[in-house]
Formats: structure tokens, sequence, C-alpha cells
């Protein structure tokens, strides 16, 4: 079952002709799992919001399918909000220096916006970090050994290809 979502975060009804009442609930409580882990829920009040218990949660998030679901749910949501963000960002820093007075208002006002870059940095960082570790479990929960001829492992490609991430940056 995939992701049951619409744009506006609501939820589609996607039963199928086949589908058990079961498959149903199933469904549904791992939507609900989804969204409440990637807007920052702790396992335990994930699973209040499902109806299930936290050991479902652990057993759900040890799934690299699931788990890349919700890093895909978190990634959306992180980009909605920063849209919003970029679009109040002028009269954010408007209202800001209107409360400074002084000579330093506007380095308060840049070491914010510094502080909220650099946030950004570390959250997309450990969003590829959490990609990256999904899809290493995904190849290993598939079968595919890493060590296999002309097979780098993931973590192993990946960390190659950050190697050269930095190649544009001023020297």
């Amino acid at each position: 079952m995939n992701d049951h979502t619409t744009e506006d975060g609501g939820f589609e009804d996607t039963a199928q002709a086949g589908d058990t009442e079961a498959d149903r609930r199933r469904a549904l409580r791992d939507d609900l799992l989804v969204e409440a882990i990637a807007f920052g829920q702790t396992y335990a009040q994930a699973a209040a919001t499902a109806g299930c218990s936290r050991r479902t949660v652990e057993r759900e998030m040890a799934k690299p399918a699931f788990k890349l679901r919700v890093a895909e749910r978190r990634a959306e949501r992180y980009h909605q909000v920063e849209g919003l963000l970029a679009n109040i960002a002028p009269v954010a820093v408007m209202v800001l220096a209107s409360h400074f007075v002084g000579p330093d208002s506007l380095k308060a006002v840049l070491a914010a916006l510094h502080k909220a870059y650099a946030y950004r940095n570390l959250e997309l960082d450990r969003q590829v970090l959490e990609l990256r570790q999904a899809v290493a479990d995904f190849i290993g929960a598939n079968g595919h050994a890493e060590d296999e001829p002309g097979h780098a492992s993931p973590t192993e490609s990946a960390a190659e290809l950050s190697e050269g991430e930095d190649s544009d940056a001023p020297a």
C-alpha cells in the first residue's frame, strides 16, 4: 500500500475492491503513522495518534519501504514549510528589524537569518543520511550483497558522491 495523502495533506480513499476491512484499517493506520512521524511526533505519540502500540511503530519503522515513505513525507513537508517561509521572509525581516533599535539591529537580524540558514543545511544533511540508510536497508533486505563484483555499497557510493559535492566550493 502506497502513500494515500492528497496534495492538501488529507487522505484519499484508496480501498481496492478486494481489500478486506483489516487491509483498509492497516492502510489508514500506516498513513497516520507516516504523517505523525514525518511531522516530528515520537513513536509513543505516533502510536497514540494511529491507535496502535509503540512496538507496532518500531516494527513498521524497521521496514525499509515504510521508513522511506516517512522520509519522503518529511521531505515534502519540509519543502512546503520552506516555501511558506520564503514567501514571508521579507516581511519577517522587516518585523524583526522594527523590533531592534540601534546600531546592532541589522547584525542581530543577519545573525538570526544565518542561524536559520545553518539549520536548513543541517536538516538537509540529516535527510540525506536518512535516505542513504533507507537505501542501504532496502538493498540489504532484498538480498543484494554489497560486496558483489560491480556493486558498491550504498554508503560507499554515497560517500564517493558526497566527496565531489564540495568541489564547487571556493578553496
